[in-house]
C-alpha cells in the first residue's frame, strides 16, 4: 500500500492555460524503489517538523479545507510535505466516497444541448484528437488522447480515462471568466482572479474489462463512459463518441493535485502515480536497452517488453494510424507499453529526489495507520 508525490510550482494566469496530462499519478515504496538507506539518510532533515506525517490523518474530517499555510521562501521539502496533505484532503472519504467526486467538472461549465443528460455516476467523457486520419482531422473532440497527441491504450484494449473536479469557488471564478460564453468580456472585474484555497484534482482512470481485477488497492467506482464508434468516408476513419454511454468500473490510476496556496498564487500542483502503474526507474538512470526489460506484469506495462524505443515509443495519433480499433469490442490495439524514466519527475531542487523518498516514506506508514475506509479510497 502507498502512493507516492512530486511536486511542483505551476504558474497559471487566467483558467484558459489550464491543461494537464493524463496520467502520472500514486507510486509505492515497494515497487517504485523507495525507502533506500541511501537516499533517505540524504534527506535527514525531511520531513520537516516532529509528527509531520502523524499530522496528514488531520485531513481526513469532513470538514477539513485545503492546506494553505506556505511562506514566500519555503524550501522544497514544504512544498512536498504540501502534496501530501493536499491529497489526503482530497481523498479523505466523505459521505461514503472520495472528498473530490463531490465537486464540480466541465459539464458544468457550459450547458450543450446536445448532451445525453447525466446521472449521478462519475462521467469520463472523450475529448480527443482523431486516432485515424482522414474524417475530423481538424477536430479535437474525436479521441482520448495525452498531451503529446497519443492515447494511452491499456492491456486489456480498452483508453484511459481522465476527470477534472473544482472546489466551488475555482469553479466560480472559471465560469465568470469563460471565453467560450462572453462571460470574460462581460464580467465587470477584469482583475478576477482564483483565491487561497482554492484546488482542482485532475483523476485518470483505468476502465476493467467484464470480469478482470482492478489493480491491488486501487479504488474503483462505476462511470459512465462514451460508446466509440467509426466515422468513415473515401478519405478514411475517425473514431469518435457515438453520443451514448455505458457504465462500467473504473479504477483511479492517477491524480493530479492543484491548490492555492499563501504566497503562491502561481499554483502549485502535485502528482500521484498507483503503485502498480509501471516500472519506475531514478532520475537519469534509465535509458533505452533492446536486451533489458522487466520481468513482471504492471497495469501499463507487459512482462519481458524490451526497454527499446520501438517497443516504448509508440505514437497513436499518426499517418497511417498506429493502432486499430474493433467497434464491436470498443477496444484498441496494440496496447501501449509504459515505463516510467525518471520516478520523481526530474526534480533538480538540492537533495529533491531524496526528499521526495522520505517523505513518501514516512506519508506512507501514517496512511497504513488510517482507518480502512481512506485506503479503499486511494490505494
Amino acid at each position: 500500500m502507498g502512493a507516492g508525490s512530486k511536486t511542483r510550482v505551476w504558474r497559471s494566469v487566467r483558467l484558459g492555460v489550464l491543461a494537464m496530462a493524463v496520467p502520472a499519478l500514486l507510486a509505492s515504496c515497494k515497487d517504485g524503489g523507495y525507502g533506500g538507506k541511501q537516499e533517505v539518510a540524504a534527506a535527514a532533515s525531511c520531513p520537516e517538523g516532529f509528527g509531520w506525517a502523524e499530522g496528514l490523518q488531520a485531513y481526513l474530517d469532513p470538514d477539513a479545507t485545503m492546506p494553505t499555510a506556505m511562506s514566500a521562501d519555503a524550501d522544497d521539502c514544504l512544498f512536498n510535505q504540501w502534496s501530501w496533505e493536499a491529497f489526503v484532503w482530497a481523498n479523505a472519504p466523505v459521505d461514503g466516497k472520495p472528498r473530490f467526486l463531490s465537486w464540480q467538472v466541465p459539464d458544468d461549465l457550459v450547458a450543450d444541448p446536445r448532451d445525453v443528460p447525466r446521472t449521478s455516476l462519475l462521467r469520463l467523457d472523450a475529448h480527443m484528437k482523431p486516432i485515424h486520419p482522414g474524417i475530423g482531422t481538424s477536430n479535437q473532440d474525436s479521441a482520448i488522447v495525452e498531451a503529446d497527441g497519443s492515447m494511452l491504450i491499456g492491456q486489456n484494449g480498452y483508453p484511459v480515462y481522465a476527470s477534472i473536479h473544482m472546489t466551488p469557488n475555482y469553479f466560480a471564478v472559471a465560469k465568470r471568466n469563460l471565453i467560450a460564453t462572453g462571460a470574460y468580456e462581460s464580467n465587470p472585474d477584469q482583475d478576477d482572479y482564483f483565491s487561497v484555497g482554492d484546488a482542482i484534482v485532475k483523476a485518470t482512470w483505468y476502465r476493467l474489462a467484464a470480469g478482470e481485477t482492478a489493480p491491488a488497492g486501487a479504488y474503483t467506482t462505476q462511470a459512465e463512459v462514451p460508446v466509440l464508434q467509426n466515422n468513415c468516408n473515401a478519405t478514411g476513419c475517425a473514431v469518435v463518441p457515438s453520443g451514448k454511454y455505458e457504465v462500467v468500473t473504473v479504477a483511479l490510476v492517477g491524480m493530479h493535485v492543484v491548490g492555492y496556496v499563501d504566497n503562491h498564487p502561481e499554483f502549485l500542483w502535485a502528482t500521484f502515480e498507483h503503485k502498480l502503474n509501471a516500472p519506475m526507474f531514478a532520475d537519469n538512470s534509465f535509458s533505452f536497452d533492446a536486451n533489458a526489460s522487466n520481468p513482471g506484469n504492471f497495469t501499463f506495462y507487459k512482462a519481458g517488453t524490451p526497454y527499446s524505443q520501438s517497443a516504448l515509443l509508440v505514437e497513436t495519433n499518426t499517418n497511417p494510424a498506429t493502432v486499430a480499433f474493433d467497434v464491436a469490442t470498443g477496444k484498441f490495439s496494440p496496447a501501449t507499453q509504459i515505463v516510467q524514466m525518471n520516478r520523481t519527475g526530474g526534480d533538480t531542487q538540492p537533495n529533491g529526489p531524496s526528499n521526495i523518498t522520505a517523505i513518501n516514506v514516512a506519508s506512507q506508514k501514517a496512511v497504513r495507520q488510517f482507518p480502512e475506509q481512506f485506503a479503499a479510497a486511494i490505494l
